[in-house]
C-alpha cells in the first residue's frame, strides 16, 4: 500500500480552498529544508475558490510569520513586495456590513475579531533568495526504509513537477539555471512501481508499496546574471533592470534598447505592446488628423504625404473647380458643384465661370452658352 505520500498541492479548508498558483517548490538551506514557492521579487500569486462571493462579503489576503503574526495584507493577489522568508497564507472573507475585522501588521490571524469571518486553512508559502549558484547540490535522507528489499532513489523535477533527472544517490550535477525540485523515493524492489521515468509527472507514480517524500527544492542562478539574482523589469521590456544598468540602457524605457518601429508613428513596437496598441498602425494611438482627410498625420508622415493638405493624397476633384473633394469637405462646401465656392459669374449669365470651366464655355461670353 502507498504510505506516507507528503503532496501539498492544495489545502481543504472545509469552507473554501486556497492553492499556489504555481507548482510546489522547496528549498535546500543546508541542514534544513524549508517551503520556497517564490523567488524574492516574484509577487506571491494565490488560487482561492469557494469563498462567499455574496455582495456584502469582503475577501483579503494575509501572510503571517510562523507564530501566527500578520506580516502582509492585501486586498486583491498577488501580494507583491514580499522580503525573503517563511509564511503562512490565510483568506479572510467577512461580512462588510458588520464589525470588520482588525488585520494590521502585528496582530495574531487568532486574534482579528470582526462579524461572520471565515478564516482558510493556513498554507505554507516560502519567498526565497537564489540559494545555489553553483549548479551542484547535494542532500541527506533519512527515515527511509534501508531493508534490503527495498529500492531508494531520488528525482529531479521542474517547478511544475515533470521528472528531469533520476538517480541513484542523493546528488545532481551540472544543472542550469531555474526551479527545481527533489523528491526521495523509496519502495519494494519485489512490488516495483510504475510510472517513474524522465518526462512523467511525479504524481503519476503508482504502486503497491511506497513512499514519495518531498519536495526538497532551490533555485539555481548564476551570479553573472543579475535579472536570476533580482528580475525587477520596471518597462516591462522583457529585460530586466539590473541588465540594462549594465547595458546602459535606460530600465524606465521599454523603447530602449528596442527601438524597432514598424508603423513608424514614433512609438517603438515594444511600448505599443506594452500599451495595448497596434505596432502596425501608425494612427493608433496617435490619431490627429491636421487636414482632416481622414488619414492621420503619423500614416501621411510614412507615406510621405502632407499631412496638413486634405488634397494630398486624395486629389480627386469631381466638380472639376480646382478643389479637391476632400478639401471641400473639410471647408463644408459641396465637391460636386463647381460654383461652391467658387461663385465668380463675370459674364453675368447666371453660370458661374468655374462651372463654364467645367462644360467648356467662355465665361467671358453672356451668350454662351
Amino acid at each position: 500500500m502507498q504510505r506516507n505520500v507528503y503532496f501539498s498541492w492544495l489545502v481543504y479548508t472545509g469552507k473554501f480552498l486556497l492553492t499556489i498558483a504555481v507548482a510546489w517548490l522547496f528549498s535546500l538551506n543546508r541542514s534544513e529544508a524549508q517551503g520556497c514557492n517564490f523567488q524574492t521579487g516574484d509577487p506571491v500569486a494565490l488560487v482561492v475558490s469557494g469563498q462567499n462571493t455574496d455582495a456584502d462579503y469582503v475577501q483579503v489576503y494575509v501572510l503571517t510569520n510562523g507564530s501566527g503574526v500578520i506580516q502582509y495584507m492585501a486586498a486583491s493577489l498577488p501580494i507583491n513586495g514580499v522580503a525573503a522568508g517563511q509564511y503562512v497564507a490565510y483568506a479572510v472573507n467577512y461580512n462588510s456590513t458588520g464589525a470588520h475585522p482588525n488585520l494590521a501588521q502585528g496582530v495574531n490571524i487568532n486574534a482579528i475579531g470582526g462579524d461572520c469571518v471565515d478564516i482558510s486553512a493556513g498554507l505554507p508559502v516560502g519567498v526565497c533568495d537564489c540559494g545555489n549558484m553553483t549548479g551542484d547540490i547535494s542532500f541527506g535522507v533519512a527515515g527511509n526504509n534501508t531493508g534490503v528489499d527495498y529500492t531508494q532513489t531520488f528525482a529531479l523535477t521542474d517547478a511544475k513537477g515533470e521528472i528531469l533527472s533520476i538517480a541513484a544517490s542523493p546528488a545532481f550535477t551540472g544543472l542550469a539555471n531555474g526551479i527545481y525540485n527533489v523528491y526521495s523515493l523509496n519502495y519494494e524492489t519485489a512490488a516495483g512501481i510504475a510510472g517513474y521515468s524522465i518526462g512523467n509527472q511525479i504524481g503519476s507514480i503508482t504502486g503497491a508499496c511506497f513512499d514519495l517524500a518531498g519536495p526538497l527544492g532551490f533555485v539555481v542562478c548564476d551570479p553573472l546574471d543579475p535579472c536570476v539574482v533580482n528580475n525587477t523589469d520596471t518597462d516591462g521590456d522583457g529585460i530586466c533592470d539590473a541588465q540594462e544598468t549594465i547595458d546602459g540602457t535606460d530600465p524606465n524605457d521599454a523603447c530602449d534598447p528596442f527601438t524597432a518601429d514598424t508603423d513608424g508613428d514614433g512609438i517603438c513596437d515594444v511600448q505599443e505592446g506594452l500599451d495595448g496598441t497596434n505596432p502596425n498602425d501608425p494612427c493608433d494611438p496617435l490619431n490627429t488628423d491636421t487636414d482632416g482627410d481622414g488619414i492621420c498625420d503619423a500614416q501621411e508622415i510614412v507615406d510621405g504625404t502632407d499631412p496638413n493638405d486634405a488634397c494630398d493624397p486624395l486629389t480627386l476633384d469631381t466638380d472639376g473647380d480646382g478643389i479637391c473633394d476632400a478639401q471641400e469637405v473639410v471647408d463644408g462646401t459641396d465637391p460636386n458643384d463647381a460654383c461652391d465656392p467658387l461663385t465668380l459669374d463675370t459674364d453675368g449669365d447666371g453660370i458661374c465661370d468655374a462651372q463654364e470651366v467645367v462644360d467648356g464655355t467662355d465665361p467671358n461670353d453672356a451668350c454662351d452658352p
